[in-house]
């Protein structure tokens, strides 16, 4: 291989390997409303979703959810990430799954919390 390509080979391992490390996602979450998500829970399943909503939550056994004002919701995983949220408007970015036994989660990859005056 030509030295010339090896370093261009190289320079691009290494702004990939800086995206990664950064947390950075390839392919972009795609916002959706929970009334959809709801409506429309195996469509969605597998994919990227950014869900805006308000989290809730129980004690026994403790878990957690994002619930919009119709009562629309999507259970969200893992519990440590979400409990410091209980409460708070927020809008969530993960992995979307969906199963007829199991119904609908959101495995989180980030968390941001919502203001409303933006």
């Amino acid at each position: 291989m030509r030295d010339g390509t090896c370093h261009a080979l190289l320079a691009v391992l290494s702004c990939t390997l800086a995206l990664a490390a950064c947390g950075a996602q390839p392919d972009a979450a795609e916002a959706v409303a929970l009334a959809e998500v709801a409506s429309r829970s195996d469509a969605y399943d597998g994919q990227m979703l950014s869900l805006r909503g308000r989290v809730q939550g129980y004690h026994d056994p403790r878990h957690y959810w994002l619930e919009d004002g119709q009562r629309n919701r999507v259970g969200l995983a893992p519990a440590e990430r979400i409990a410091p949220h209980l409460g708070r408007e927020v809008t969530v970015v993960g992995h979307y799954h969906y199963s007829r036994e199991r119904g609908r989660w959101l495995t989180i990859h980030a968390i941001e919390p919502y203001d409303a005056r933006r």
